[in-house]
Parts: C-alpha cells; sequence; structure tokens
C-alpha cells in the first residue's frame, strides 16, 4: 500500500503532518463549547394574547380554539399545546426536526393576522416569538446581607445585574424576591363620586403631566436648537399637586391631586419572595446564549462573584445556589480520567507484544492522538463537547486499540520470523490491511444509519454516531501511518531465542489449539448448547432488569416544589415553606437551602413555592440524593393542605423539574377527564415505589363573578369592555405611569385607597364612570361568588389533564409498563384517550427509532462481511452467533443492577463490532491461506493459532481501557463500560471457540476427508 510504505520511507515528514493534526486537535479541544448534552433544535413558536379581564374559560372560547384551528392547517405542525389562564392565553407550536424557525414563524405570523377580525375586540395583539425549549439557568445567586429587602433588590438591579450582562455569553438575567420602590396615587372613592371622576381620567391626567414632548428645532446665532418640553416630575411633592379639572356647579374648576388621593412613596405589593439558608434574600437567575461555552460563562459569573464578594463592605454576600456547569465540569472530567487511566493500562498490554516499553508508549499515543484529531472533526460539525460526544470517544477507543494491537502484533509476528524491521513494518501493515479496513467499515456500517434518525432522538444519535466515524478514520490513517514508522524506528531486529512471555504465550497457544480441535469437531453440540445458553440467559436476566431512557446522575440537587390551595395568602405560603426549613436543616448532608414563593409568570401565584437543596460534595456524604429525597418524603406528609413534590434535579435525559411519569388524559368533557385523572392516580398510588402523585388540574379557587346587566349598561351608555377595565383599574391600578428619578424609573401606581377595594363590598361599591355619572357596579351588573378556573390546559385542540408521578425505587420504564398494565384494565369513556408523556414517550421513540435503525444495521455489517469473506452463507452463518455476545451483556447489567438503556443499547453495538471485527481478522487470514493451497480445516486452525495472541491481547486491552470507566461513579461512563466488558469476555469465547466452529459447516465435506487422513 502506497500510503504504508511512504511513511516508512519519509518518517519525519510524516510525523510532522501527524503533529500539525494533533495540534491543531488541541486547539479544537479547547475551542468546542463544553455542555452537558448535545444542543437540541426542536423548533417552537410561541403565541403570547393578553385579555384583560377574560377568565380562562373565556380566554379558551374566544382566543385559543378559534388560533388552534388557524394554526393546525400549517404544514410540518408535530403539536399544538396551549394554555388558558386569568387574562392569557398561551400557545406553543412544535414543528418536526429541520423546520426553519424563521419560517414557521413567519407562517403562524400569517395565519393569525387572517382571523384578527374573528376574535374579540378587547384582545391585544398575539404576541408571537421563538420558544426555546433549552433555556434554563446556568446558575442561580442568592443575595443575602443586613440590609432591607428594597436595598437588596436595587443592588441586584443596579450593580450585579449590570456586571452579569457584560458577561460574554449571558443573555439576560432575572430577579426574584426584595422589594421594588412604587409611587402609589390611592384615589378616594367617595371623592371621585362627588366630583364625577374615574381612575381612568386621573390617571390620563397624571401620565398627559409626566410627559416629554419633542417641539422641533430652532436656527439662530449660527447654531440649530432642539425644543423638547420636559414634563417628567422631579420630586413627589410636584405628582402631589398636578390639578385635576372636575367639572362643578359654578362650571370648570381645578383640584390638586393631594385633595382627592393620598400619594405614597412606598413599595409594591409583596407577590414573591426568596430566602437563602433561612435568611432574606434575593435571587437571580443567568440564562445563556445557546452557543456559549456552559463552563467557560460559569467561570467568568463566578469571577464576577468573588469579586463583588471581595469589593463589598456593607455585609452583602452573593450565593451560588445551583451551578449546572459544575456537574459537567465534575462529569467531563471524571470520564477523562477513566479515559487516561484506561490507556495506560492498555499501554501495559502493548508491552506485551514487542517486549519494548518505549514501543509501546510510543504506540498507546496513537489513541490520544486519534482523539485530538477527532475534534478537528467535532470543530467543523459545529458539535458541542458533551457526554455523548465523550461516550463516543468511549466507544471509538475500543476501535483504535483493536487496530493498534492487530497492526503491531503483526509487525512484531513478522520480525520474530526473521525478518528487517523495516520491511516487517510493510509487510505487516499490508497483510492486515482489509482485516483494519474492514473493522473501520464495520463502525461505519453500525453508527451511519444514526444519520438517518428522525426527531431529538436522532440528534443524539447523530453527534455520538459522527464521533465513532471521525476518531475511526483518524485510527485508520494512524494506524497505516504513525504504527509501521514506530515499528521501523524503534523496534530492533529478533534476537535468537524465547522471551519468558513469548514462552507464556506459546503454552497458552497450544492448549487453546487443543481445546478448539475438540470445538470444531464437536461442533454440532457447542453451537446448540450456545444458542440455549442464549435463550436460557434472555428468559432469566431480561424480566428482571429495568428499562430507562438515559442513566440517572447525582447532581447534588433536590427541588421540593409545594402547592397550597388557591387562595391563600403569601404569608401563610411563607409560614408553611418556614416550617419545612426548620424541618430540612436537621439532615446534615445539605449545604444550603435556597427558597423561591410567589412569582408573576403564568403558571405560578402567591399559594405556590420551591425549594432547592445544594447538597455537600458527592464524596463527602454517604447517601444519594436519591436515597436523601426518600427520606425528605415521609418528614414533610403530615404538613396539612400542602401539595408537596420532592425530586432529585436530573438535567440528563429531560428537563429540569420534569416528572419521571406522565400520563396524559385528553378528551372534550372535563367531567369525564377528571374522573379519569382521579382513577389513574389511584392506581398510581397502588404501585410500590411510584411517589408524588398530582393531577395538573387545579384546585378551583374562589371567585367573585360579575354578570352584567347588558340593558342597563346599554341605557347608560357603557360596554363590558369599558366595564371591566374600570373595575380592574381601580383593584389592581394602573401602571402605565413612570417616575424617573437619578436615572432610575418607578411605577406610578393609580388605584382606589386600600379601604375602598379590598373587601366584598368594596368590590359591589366601585364607581363605574357612565353618561349619567358614576355608578357603582351593583347596580350595573350582578355579582356571584363560585369557585373559578385557575387554568386550562390543552393539546392537539383537545382538554388534556396530565397525572404525574415520581420513582423513589426501580427504573422509570419498568414502574411505567406496571402502571400501564393497570390502567389498561380502565374502561375509557368514549371521547376520551390516555397517552404517555414523559421518560415513556421518549423510550417509545427510540424503541420506534431502534427497530429501524438495528435492521439497517445488520444488514450493512451483512454486507461488510460478504464483502471482507466472500461468502454469503458463511456471511449468514456468523451474524446468527453475533447475538450470542449479548449473553455477556445481559449478565453484567443483571449482577451488577444496570438498566436497559440508551447506554446500555449502546454498548451493545459496540460488542457486535467487536465479534464481527474478530471474525474478520480470523476469515481474512484462513482465506488467504485457503488460496495458497491449505486444506479449509488446517486453514482456520493455522487463522486461530497464528491470530490468537491479537485477538487475546485485542480483548484484554479493550477490557482494561474500559476498567476505570467500569469501576467509576460516572452516569454514562459506568452502565457502557459494565456492559462492554461482560459482552467481551463472553465474545473472545465465541471468537475462539464458536465461529470457527461455524466456519466449518460451510466445509463438511473437505472437513471429513481431513478429520479421516487424521485418523488414519
Amino acid at each position: 500500500m502506497f500510503l504504508i510504505r511512504l511513511s516508512v520511507k519519509r518518517p519525519l515528514a510524516t510525523i510532522m503532518f501527524i503533529l500539525a493534526l494533533v495540534i491543531f486537535g488541541v486547539i479544537a479541544f479547547f475551542n468546542v463549547p463544553l455542555d452537558i448534552m448535545p444542543q437540541i433544535e426542536s423548533p417552537h413558536i410561541s403565541v403570547q394574547t393578553r385579555y384583560i379581564g377574560a377568565g380562562p374559560q373565556e380566554i379558551e372560547t374566544a382566543v385559543i380554539k378559534p388560533i388552534e384551528e388557524q394554526l393546525s392547517t400549517i404544514n410540518n405542525v408535530k403539536n399544538i399545546t396551549s394554555f388558558a389562564f386569568e387574562g392569557i392565553g398561551y400557545i406553543i407550536v412544535e414543528f418536526d426536526i429541520g423546520v426553519d424557525p424563521d419560517i414557521a414563524s413567519i407562517d403562524v405570523q400569517n395565519k393569525i393576522d387572517a382571523i384578527l377580525y374573528k376574535l374579540p375586540g378587547g384582545l391585544e395583539k398575539p404576541l408571537i416569538s421563538k420558544h426555546d425549549i433549552n433555556n434554563q439557568p446556568i446558575i442561580n445567586l442568592a443575595l443575602t446581607g443586613p440590609l432591607s429587602p428594597e436595598k437588596l433588590r436595587l443592588i441586584a438591579e443596579k450593580n450585579i445585574k449590570e456586571r452579569l450582562i457584560r458577561i460574554c455569553g449571558v443573555t439576560h438575567v432575572s430577579i426574584t424576591g426584595g422589594r421594588q420602590r412604587e409611587i402609589q396615587v390611592n384615589l378616594m372613592k367617595a371623592r371621585l363620586d362627588a366630583l364625577n371622576l374615574s381612575v381612568k381620567s386621573v390617571a390620563a391626567i397624571i401620565s398627559s403631566q409626566t410627559a416629554n414632548v419633542p417641539g422641533g428645532h430652532v436656527t439662530g446665532n449660527r447654531k440649530e436648537y432642539t425644543v423638547r418640553v420636559q414634563g417628567q416630575f422631579e420630586n413627589i411633592d410636584q405628582i402631589r399637586n398636578i390639578g385635576i379639572p372636575v367639572n362643578s356647579e359654578t362650571g370648570e374648576a381645578v383640584v390638586p391631586l393631594y385633595t382627592i388621593a393620598d400619594v405614597v412613596d412606598t413599595f409594591k405589593e409583596i407577590r414573591e419572595s426568596a430566602r437563602f439558608n433561612s435568611q432574606s434574600s434575593v435571587g437571580l437567575s443567568i440564562y445563556k446564549r445557546n452557543d456559549a461555552n456552559i463552563v467557560n460563562v460559569s467561570r467568568a459569573i463566578l469571577e464576577m462573584v468573588d469579586k463583588f464578594n471581595s469589593e463589598t463592605n456593607d455585609g452583602t454576600f452573593l450565593n451560588v445556589t445551583q451551578d449546572r456547569a459544575k456537574y459537567v465540569r465534575n462529569t467531563i472530567r471524571e470520564m477523562y480520567i477513566n479515559i487516561l487511566l484506561g490507556m495506560g493500562l492498555f499501554a501495559v498490554v502493548l508491552i506485551l507484544i514487542p517486549g519494548n516499553f518505549k514501543v509501546a508508549i510510543a504506540a498507546a499515543l496513537t489513541v490520544p492522538f486519534s482523539v485530538f484529531i477527532a475534534f478537528i472533526g467535532l470543530q467543523i460539525f459545529g458539535l458541542s463537547h458533551n457526554l455523548m460526544i465523550i461516550t463516543g470517544l468511549a466507544i471509538s477507543i475500543g476501535i483504535l486499540v483493536t487496530n493498534v494491537i492487530i497492526v503491531l502484533e503483526n509487525i512484531v509476528r513478522h520480525r520474530n520470523s526473521g525478518i528487517p524491521v523495516k520491511e516487517a513494518a510493510i509487510m505487516g501493515v499490508d497483510e492486515v490491511v482489509t482485516a483494519v479496513v474492514a473493522s473501520v467499515l464495520t463502525s461505519f456500517a453500525v453508527f451511519l444509519p444514526a444519520f438517518y434518525i428522525q426527531g431529538i432522538t436522532g440528534q443524539i444519535f447523530r453527534s455520538l454516531g459522527l464521533t465513532v466515524v471521525i476518531a475511526a478514520v483518524a485510527s485508520l490513517f494512524l494506524s497505516f501511518t504513525l504504527i509501521p514508522i514506530i515499528a521501523s524506528l524503534m523496534l530492533k531486529d529478533k534476537n535468537s531465542g524465547m522471551g519468558g512471555e513469548e514462552r507464556v504465550f506459546h503454552l497458552l497457544e497450544n492448549c487453546y489449539i487443543s481445546l478448539l480441535k475438540c470445538s470444531v469437531k464437536y461442533r454440532y453440540l457447542i453451537v446448540p448448547l450456545m444458542l440455549a445458553l442464549l435463550i436460557v440467559t434472555i428468559f432469566t436476566t431480561v424480566p428482571r432488569l429495568g428499562m430507562e431512557f438515559y442513566p440517572r446522575g447525582d447532581e447534588g440537587l433536590i427541588s421540593i416544589n409545594i402547592e397550597m390551595p388557591p387562595g391563600t395568602s403569601i404569608k401563610e405560603t411563607d409560614r408553611v415553606v418556614l416550617n419545612i426549613e426548620k424541618r430540612l436543616a436537621t439532615i446534615p448532608e445539605i449545604h444550603s437551602i435556597y427558597s423561591s414563593l410567589g412569582g408573576h409568570g403564568t403558571n405560578t401565584g402567591v399559594n405556590f413555592a420551591e425549594l432547592t437543596l445544594q447538597l455537600k460534595d458527592y464524596h463527602k456524604r454517604s447517601r444519594t440524593a436519591k436515597e436523601i429525597a426518600g427520606t425528605i418524603r415521609p418528614m414533610l406528609s403530615d404538613i396539612p393542605d400542602a401539595r408537596i413534590m420532592v425530586k432529585e434535579v436530573c438535567n440528563i435525559g429531560g428537563k429540569a423539574g420534569e416528572s419521571d411519569i406522565s400520563v396524559e388524559i385528553s378528551g372534550d368533557q372535563i367531567s369525564q377527564i377528571l374522573s379519569l385523572a382521579d382513577s389513574v392516580k389511584s392506581l398510581i398510588e397502588s404501585v410500590s415505589g411510584l411517589v408524588d402523585p398530582r393531577i395538573s388540574w387545579k384546585e378551583a379557587r374562589p371567585e367573585i363573578t360579575i354578570i352584567p346587566n347588558r340593558q342597563l349598561l346599554d341605557e347608560y351608555g357603557m360596554n363590558v369592555l369599558n366595564m371591566g377595565q374600570d373595575i380592574r383599574n381601580s383593584l389592581t391600578g394602573n401602571e402605565d405611569i413612570v417616575f424617573r428619578e437619578e436615572n432610575d424609573e418607578h411605577t406610578i401606581r393609580v388605584q382606589y385607597a386600600p379601604e375602598d377595594r379590598n373587601t366584598i363590598d368594596a368590590v359591589e361599591n366601585i364607581s363605574i364612570k357612565t353618561a349619567k355619572g358614576n355608578i357603582p357596579v351593583k347596580v350595573l351588573a350582578e355579582m356571584r361568588q363560585q369557585a373559578g378556573a385557575v387554568n386550562i390546559l390543552r393539546k392537539n385542540r383537545q382538554r388534556l389533564v396530565t397525572v404525574t408521578a415520581n420513582v423513589s425505587s426501580g427504573a422509570i420504564a419498568t414502574k411505567t409498563a406496571e402502571l400501564k398494565a393497570l390502567i389498561e384494565k380502565i374502561n375509557v369513556p368514549s371521547g376520551c384517550s390516555i397517552h404517555y408523556g414523559g421518560q415513556q414517550e421518549k423510550m417509545n421513540e427510540v424503541n420506534r427509532i431502534l427497530s429501524f435503525t438495528m435492521i439497517l444495521v445488520i444488514v450493512l455489517i451483512f454486507m461488510v462481511l460478504a464483502g471482507c469473506i466472500e461468502s454469503i452463507l458463511q456471511s449468514f452463518l456468523l451474524m446468527v452467533t453475533i447475538p450470542l455476545g449479548l449473553v455477556g451483556v445481559f449478565w453484567a447489567m443483571f449482577l451488577t443492577g444496570q438498566n436497559i438503556s440508551m447506554v446500555t443499547l449502546i454498548s451493545s453495538i459496540v460488542i457486535i463490532c467487536i465479534v464481527v471485527n474478530n471474525a474478520i481478522l480470523l476469515f481474512n487470514y484462513a482465506h488467504r491461506k485457503q488460496k495458497e493451497g491449505m486444506a479449509r480445516f488446517d486453514s482456520i486452525i493455522d487463522a486461530c493459532r497464528v491470530k490468537f495472541n491479537a485477538i487475546l491481547m485485542m480483548n484484554l486491552a479493550v477490557i482494561l481501557a474500559f476498567l476505570p470507566l467500569a469501576l467509576s461513579g460516572s452516569i454514562m461512563g459506568k452502565p457502557f463500560a459494565v456492559t462492554a466488558i461482560g459482552g467481551i469476555i463472553v465474545s473472545t469465547v465465541m471468537t475462539l471457540f464458536v465461529i470457527p466452529a461455524m466456519y466449518m459447516f460451510t466445509g463438511e465435506k473437505q472437513l471429513l476427508r481431513t478429520e479421516q487422513s487424521t485418523d488414519r
């Protein structure tokens, strides 16, 4: 082969070229962005609508349903999920993978514009934007100190947030807790009625007095001057003294604002709060740009935190409550350390081949060189440095190790036969070119189908497959260039005599050949026994193995979600949270507790709270996060009226906070859906290992429903929209006016005084501005106290209620299967349907994809075998034996307690690669000997004898390379390595005994003649 000869003849030029590639690879290694998992590109478009005064049911009927019907006509729409809240409708449109988000956004905009005339008149124009499903904060901070809540909030907004936004890669910062300054204009209802004024009219006057109006420009004295009317207030007294025009019996007059209102410099109503380790705090959540390196951004944020803490002298302190990058750093570092240890053990095996330490170390360098070169390709394809990439590199190590040992062992074998080293280097590589190329082609056959997988799973598999393919190509190049160079330059010509390790291998070889002949002779017994072992293994181990989408790691975080009954005040919610914090303080493994209450989001309220528990580092505690979560649940079970969900945080395989099991019940009749949801919840409670059952349909909250008398409204020249706006302005105020002071902006809220708006009687007496004067609400409408829906969830144009639960013991997919078997016995009413989301939805997608992919992989592997062996029948028989390698996989998983997951499935595919590569190595040599005139029986025996050392050391090297990962606590490395090692051990025995026996099934007549001649 030209490349091999060129490398041996021009070693320095070749080495310089390889070193250049390695240098570029090292640069790429440090430039490729780090993340926990591949960036998932799933096009989602959100539509947000605001319909002031409308309840969830009215939002659903008048807004969401017409928009859903219109959006469902767009091509490539996968799912439409809608939420109806008080005054707000929220629709998320999920498109198929590959759809351009910009084009999707335009399509959504066009469809909505076409039906705007059909939507209610009081509806604000729908806001359309791209929805990022990956958008999670990378770091959460808590600012604490002896200052007042308002000062802490001000420091967070004006100091810390400004610093964070300037960090490269940070997109935005959200702030929770503290108190915000607000200027309240509390209007006296009696005075307004006496003067025939309304909240809306007073707010409009104040707004007109604070306007800054450009007046144009004038020219004079060779200069041009801009004219501007500056109306912004300079102090609170100016607001108090605003003149309010009124109509009286004596004509028009102007009264100062302070005569009809109490103008107060105060703070916004408390609707949220935060606490860190039972100390009042302000929380900050930092978000990064999608393509930013999570570790670099995190490091810059932590440096800013350290700098702030060192500079402050007022007692304030920034605490880190959660850092996603920390887990990324620790996990990736642990994976690489174990990979490096594995490569060190691989180098030890290499020493046994040439018996030369320097040659072994130099040859072992091909593995890290291949890894670095692979990063050039990863950077070109725009991939991030994540756990799937590292798993791909771990898979590649098996291929790299195999190629290096095949080539080096064959070179040494030729050297030992007396051939000069340089010639042995060329001949040794030439002889195994087919086997090495076939090894790489097998890897292609296994992982290239990943490029045809659609959906989120396809995106994950593609990054892994691409990594393996690139690393395999790099390995192929180095095996044909660097290995022969190392051998030709560093190996010495063979001395006479046999070394100690050679004597050991020679003894093992003789024993093996004796056993092999028996195996071939009794092949009709050996092969059925192996098939029987496979069947027994499947029926013994597989039913006892759990199933999950991804292995779950310990990120050292536990989330506790608390939901109090609707209508609960923030003070009562805070009291419950304080009680929980005191109970949690007794757990020694907890490092810190961050509590967040209430919020202003669409699905939060003052009856909600969340606690984030940061645990001590893994090596400083004796229990896992899952075990600690299991301890916490019974500690909090006796808290009255509180619905509490405790879950360890895991960002792999799903969204943070996503429940393990999700049962989706859809239909048109909410009563039927809720009845079915109650039944499902009861079944969840009956399954051992399932905890935190929860129905998404929120308990109805107390509501005052105002039903207008339309005839009276017409008589008074009013409409429902204006009436609703007057009520809203009176109770919650107008927030559109801003007071500016020293570059700070504060809301001026115009509303009724507290005594005129904080009781049910006050609501009845709210004055509505009409053409005939101010009229109380109770005159124009009927008032009813009843329960109102908190929110309404819809999916694909149907009402939806989800029943969720978490798994405290056992595998997620296994527990889901148990629950599913029980649910299938339920009588589902006509018009209702049940689907499974969460982890089960992902597992179903994986199973569908793998069914197609495995068929394609088997076909491609068969084609590679047939091309290398030049025999359809032998290739078919060999394909039958490949599943026998799974015997070791299943027993390894069973004995070590691993679950069937994406990782173990990938590991099983690696076993198939190794079995095929070993078979090709044997068959290729046997065929060459047959072409030279050797009998079929003798050729396979000679092939096994010659390749015995290579196969034994190849598999031993792969086992040792994976051993550190198997002994580690790596979330993906351990299950991968454990199953791989178990499979390799069994596949080694199968390669050395079963495959040669299967090889002989196609040469029966020749074998009989050979055996008869041997007996004579």
